[in-house]
C-alpha cells in the first residue's frame, strides 16, 4: 500500500476468442505498461487475492494496480461475464475501478469466433505460443463439428456484447472500439501504436515482436462454412442484431485502415 497508484488505469473489454491475448501481449511485450491480463477472471482471482493479501474486492483492486503497474500505467482485460461474477453490476464495476480509458475489442465474424471457442472447449489448447507441434496436431485431430455447441457459444458471446455495449452507453464512456479483423489488417506495429494512443500509453517506436500465429489446420474454416450453410435463419437473425455494433467498427476501419 506504500506504493503509489498509477497515473493511468485502463480497461480492455473483450469477448472470448476475439484476439485479446494477442493484443495484450503486444502491449506487455513492448513494455508500455504491465501485461494487461485477466485479473478478474474467476479462475484466477482467489490465487491473486491471496498473493496480495487482499481482504475485499476494493482492496484487491487497490493492491493489484499499485503492485502490477509499470511506468505509471496499469491495465487489464475483462469480459462482461467476469465483470458480472466479480462486481455483480457494471455500475459497481465503474465505481470501484474508475478506469481512465476504456477500449472494446470484439470479433466481426462471430461464427468463426464461436467455432474457435468450440475448439478450445474440446481441446483445451488456446494459443500457438502455449503448445508444441505435437500438441497442436493432436488438438486438430480431436476437434469435431458440434453445431449445438457453436450455437450456444454464439448466444453467450452476443449476451456479453449486448451487456458491454449497454454499460458503455449508460455510463457515456469514451471507448475506443476495434476488432480482431481490424488488428489483423493493421499489423502488430500499427495495432500497438493506435491502441496505445487511445488508452493513454506511450506510443512505441520501432518494430514490435509478433509471437502469436493462428492455430494450424483447416477444420475451423470448414466448420464455420458448414454451420453457415446449415443455419441460414440463425445467421440472418444474428447479423441483424449485431448490425449496429458492426457499423461502429466499420467507421473505425474507414478511419484507420
Amino acid at each position: 500500500m506504500a506504493m503509489p497508484t498509477p497515473d493511468n488505469l485502463y480497461t480492455i473489454f473483450f469477448t472470448p476468442r476475439s484476439g485479446s491475448t494477442r493484443v495484450t501481449r503486444l502491449i506487455g511485450d513492448a513494455k508500455l505498461s504491465n501485461h494487461p491480463g485477466e485479473f478478474f477472471n474467476e479462475y484466477f482471482m482467489d490465487q491473486i487475492a491471496q498473493r496480495h493479501s487482499a481482504r475485499s474486492l476494493k482492496e484487491y483492486v487497490d493492491l493489484i494496480q499499485r503492485h502490477r503497474q509499470r511506468g505509471g500505467h496499469f491495465g487489464f482485460e475483462i469480459t462482461y461475464k467476469q465483470l458480472a461474477i466479480a462486481f455483480r453490476t457494471g455500475d459497481r464495476f465503474l465505481s470501484i475501478v474508475k478506469p481512465d480509458h476504456t477500449a472494446w475489442l470484439m470479433r466481426e465474424d462471430i461464427i468463426a469466433q464461436a467455432v474457435s471457442g468450440s475448439r478450445l472447449v474440446q481441446t483445451q489448447v488456446p494459443h500457438t505460443p502455449t503448445a508444441d507441434q505435437a500438441t497442436l496436431e493432436h488438438a486438430e485431430q480431436a476437434f469435431v463439428y458440434d453445431a449445438s455447441q457453436i450455437a450456444s457459444i454464439i448466444k453467450r458471446v452476443m449476451w456479453m456484447e449486448a451487456r458491454t455495449e449497454a454499460l458503455i452507453k449508460r455510463a457515456d464512456l469514451d471507448t475506443f472500439r476495434f476488432s480482431y479483423e481490424m488488428t489483423n489488417k493493421l499489423g502488430p506495429e500499427r495495432t500497438t501504436g493506435l491502441l496505445a494512443s487511445k488508452i493513454g500509453l506511450p506510443v512505441p517506436g520501432g518494430q514490435i515482436a509478433e509471437l502469436h500465429t493462428k492455430l494450424p489446420g483447416s477444420k475451423g474454416r470448414e466448420f464455420a462454412e458448414r454451420f453457415r450453410a446449415e443455419h441460414p435463419t440463425l445467421i440472418s437473425k444474428v447479423g441483424k442484431r449485431r448490425a449496429p455494433l458492426l457499423a461502429m467498427i466499420e467507421k473505425q476501419k474507414e478511419k484507420y485502415l
